[in-house]
């Protein structure tokens, strides 16, 4: 007894103590899930309204400044950077002394269509801020082509692409459309993360900054046939995981020699259907090599679900894969011409 009360008083602040620290600990995470809730509503409310011009190898391409593309490009001359006035900044824009795809697997794709067809379709499914689909442009206009360059994207990013390809007329005739691509034509829902606008995608609704609004899709089947019918194509395919969806709505532009760049992402795949059975059907149709490594394959039938299962464990998670249709004159060729290139994933 006479041991108890005298600890009583230290068991009693001992007690005092805990609860202290327990409250503490729950206002610590509170104000981190307010610190986050206000980080995510000012990107809200200022994301669409700061703009910046943003100069890649002299090509201006407008970009929202809290998007990840935009930070990702530290380097890049950009228009409101204090070191530059608005005088000096436009100053350095010109037309870039070549496309960055010459030389790059992109190029020798197209280039290998394009001595052997005299139309062709070229096709930017996902095309972000359009930088990718205006070097397209540039790539056909230096070798003396006139077909334009088709570029879709319904996400966030695009809503700057009709500028950015006014401000670079100059590089050739890129033809933007606001439309999702999948299996089907009609209306669907689309979703976006603020400040993220790599991520925008047809579903995959996990994230809790995602916003969704509907926009009108089309298939590449149902496009090619407004717009010249089938023909041989190049056809970019970058949607966050929806590429086998794009791929169901290509079977009649498959049938035809085509040449298409896939970004494979096993995870963003496999909430809808096994990566390992898609990547089966594109080498079922085509012939299938990985960029990242480029001196490796054809990928074989039986190679799919270890290839699908080497690429998630990679640490970015995805890959871009070549997808050449059997009906392409000239295989071997090109194929040499892929394999012997130093390995990368970039175009």
């Amino acid at each position: 007894m006479f041991g108890t009360g005298l600890l009583a008083p230290w068991l009693k602040r001992a007690r005092e103590f805990r609860q202290q620290h327990r409250r503490i600990a729950y206002l610590t995470t509170e104000i981190e899930t307010l610190r986050k809730d206000i980080d995510q509503l000012s990107r809200l409310v200022n994301f669409d309204r700061r703009i910046d011009l943003v100069l890649f190898g002299g090509m201006p391409v407008f970009m929202y400044q809290g998007d990840l593309a935009y930070r990702q490009a530290p380097r890049a001359p950009k228009m409101t950077d204090d070191v530059f006035d608005t005088t000096s900044f436009l100053d350095r824009i010109a037309v870039p002394e070549k496309s960055v795809h010459e030389g790059s697997a992109v190029g020798m794709c197209v280039d290998h269509l394009l001595q052997h067809f005299d139309d062709i379709a070229v096709l930017d499914v996902g095309c972000s801020y359009g930088a990718f689909a205006l070097h397209l442009a540039y790539l056909l206009q230096r070798r003396g082509r006139h077909e334009p360059v088709y570029a879709f994207d319904a996400g966030t990013a695009g809503n700057l692409v009709a500028l950015t390809i006014e401000a670079n007329r100059a590089m050739g005739q890129v033809q933007f459309f606001p439309y999702a691509v999948g299996d089907r034509c009609g209306m669907t829902l689309f979703f976006s993360d603020t400040g993220n606008s790599e991520n925008d995608r047809l579903g995959n609704c996990v994230a809790e900054t995602t916003r969704s609004r509907p926009v009108p899709m089309t298939t590449v089947d149902q496009f090619m046939r407004e717009h010249g019918g089938m023909r041989p194509a190049f056809i970019k395919i970058d949607t966050q995981g929806f590429d086998p969806e794009v791929i169901d709505g290509a079977s009649e532009t498959l049938a035809q020699p085509v040449i298409a760049m896939v970004e494979f992402t096993p995870d963003a795949i496999q909430r809808r259907r096994s990566p390992a059975a898609f990547i089966r059907t594109l080498v079922e149709r085509c012939i299938v090599l990985d960029m990242m490594h480029p001196g490796r394959g054809p990928i074989a039938v039986e190679e799919a679900e270890a290839f699908a299962e080497a690429v998630d464990k990679t640490d970015m998670h995805w890959t871009d894969i070549i997808c050449i249709s059997r009906s392409v004159p000239d295989q071997d060729r090109l194929l040499e011409q892929l394999k012997s290139r130093p390995a990368s994933i970039v175009a």
